[in-house]
């Protein structure tokens, strides 16, 4: 076949997702593409290559790659096609949202009296925490103390990395990610009720954060409890904070003397 503009000396070839071919057009020290359904050839890079000998199109990011075989390197010239938008998060997430037997889920996760199949093999590399607690189970049903809701939204994060949270879920979500080492989660969901502490909630986030060793929200809402202490501390004896008398000790040795 012969392409129109194709010089000799032509050493590297590689084609992109929409069919177009490039051309490392060595003794010209050009990179050409040509495009079958136009019919028409143009020079991509044609400035700084001594001799390419080589090409790639990387079509998740658009970029050419050229070889040079003066320089011994993949050089990154221009974008050769827009960025193919990545499906790992969606297609891991329709792994949840899918009928069991068609994605081979092979565990049983229960919370609240309610079934939700997941897969071993990501629940091992994401959480070596409920890989243990999958492994003591014999094949039955892990049961997990907390909402089925957080449950859900608990594997929607290890399968995706993103963190669904709002205030139904926030503080069963923060325990679940302290319970079984889920740092990122963790972090994520701290920072999520850090925005949300105020006057109305503050009592009740003190002692999940004191419970779910989050410090940096703890340290938060006891500014928040000593700055509003005069509000706040006829709400105390029925906050529960009793029941955590390290807390309170916390708490006391924290105010101003």
């Amino acid at each position: 076949m012969t392409l129109p503009g194709l010089y000799k000396g032509a050493l590297g070839l590689d084609i992109d997702a929409h069919g177009r071919l490039y051309i490392a057009n060595t003794e010209a020290k050009q990179i050409l593409r040509y495009d079958p359904r136009a019919g028409q050839v143009d020079t991509v890079c044609g400035v700084d290559l001594v001799k390419p000998t080589g090409i790639r199109v990387d079509s998740t990011s658009g970029v050419l790659f050229i070889a040079d075989l003066h320089a011994f390197k993949a050089i990154t010239v221009t974008k050769s096609l827009p960025p193919t938008p990545p499906t790992l998060n969606m297609d891991l997430a329709n792994l949840l949202c899918q009928d069991a037997e068609d994605t081979f889920s092979d565990v049983t996760f229960l919370a609240e009296g309610r079934e939700f199949m997941a897969h071993c093999a990501i629940i091992a590399q994401r959480c070596p925490k409920l890989k243990d607690a999958i492994n003591h189970s014999d094949g039955k049903p892990v049961a997990l103390e907390v909402s089925y809701k957080c449950l859900v939204s608990a594997l929607f994060f290890l399968y995706t990395d993103r963190c669904i949270v709002d205030q139904t879920t926030q503080h069963d979500l923060l325990a679940f990610a302290d319970r079984y080492d889920v740092c990122r989660l963790k972090c994520l969901v701290e920072e999520y009720m850090l925005k949300r502490v105020n006057l109305d909630n503050v009592l009740e986030t003190l002692r999940t954060a004191h419970r779910c060793h989050a410090d940096r929200l703890k340290k938060a809402c006891i500014k928040i409890v000593i700055r509003h202490f005069a509000i706040l501390q006829g709400k105390i004896p029925s906050s529960g904070l009793a029941e955590l008398p390290e807390l309170l000790t916390e708490l006391i040795l924290s105010m101003p003397k």
